[in-house]
Parts: C-alpha cells; sequence; structure tokens
C-alpha cells in the first residue's frame, strides 16, 4: 500500500537501482521521472522530496555506470 514503504534512505542503491531495471523493462523504455516516480512507488513511496529527489538521482546514475540501464540519444532509459 502507499506511505507504508521503506524510506527510500534505507534501501541500497543497488536495489533502487534494480527497481529501475523492472520499470524499464516493463514499460519497454521510459523518461527518467517517469523511471523514478515508478520506481519510488515500487517502495511504497509517493513525496518526491529533495532527498528523495537526491537518492532517486543517485541511484540512477549508478546504474547507468555499471550498466544496468542504458539511456538512448533521445533520453529514454532501457535495460541494458
Amino acid at each position: 500500500k502507499k506511505g507504508e514503504g521503506r524510506p527510500l534512505g534505507e534501501i541500497s542503491l543497488v536495489e533502487i537501482g534494480n527497481a529501475m531495471a523492472v520499470v524499464a523493462e516493463q514499460s519497454g523504455g521510459i523518461a527518467v521521472e517517469d523511471l523514478k516516480r515508478d520506481a519510488l512507488a515500487m517502495f511504497g513511496g509517493s513525496r518526491r522530496t529533495a532527498a528523495v529527489g537526491a537518492r532517486l538521482a543517485e541511484a540512477l546514475d549508478r546504474a547507468l555506470v555499471i550498466g544496468t540501464l542504458k539511456q538512448l540519444p533521445s533520453g529514454i532509459v532501457v535495460v541494458a
């Protein structure tokens, strides 16, 4: 249920990145902001505070660097 998840700061960047990979795979490719929103929802979150936004951005950056995800020239994120 919404609002009953763990605080995002307590979730590893790897786990958040894996959730983003699931979202990207299920959608067949997704815009960055939609990806962040949908990944946050997987953990029961809905409010995008500055801290939450920064944590999601950090997880996305990590997933892109290690090759879990890739960003197309159009900006769409897909599973690598």
